[in-house]
């Protein structure tokens, strides 16, 4: 195994930890703070598609 492969596989795509759903889902944030977050996760090459489809459909919703 080679350190590429390990970084490689670090930077893959995941998904958003489960611990964090309820956060957006609740909208335990500020409005603010709940926008830039889903913000700054569409914007991660780390996450994946799914989550980030999912996160834009309850973003803009107040």
């Amino acid at each position: 195994m080679d350190v590429k492969d390990d970084a490689y596989r670090e930077f893959q795509a995941k998904p958003v930890p489960k611990e964090t759903v309820p956060y957006f889902d609740e909208r335990r944030l500020d409005e603010w703070v709940h926008k830039k977050a889903i913000q700054k996760v569409i914007e991660s090459y780390r996450v994946t598609d799914e989550h980030k489809e999912y996160l834009k459909s309850i973003g803009g919703n107040s």
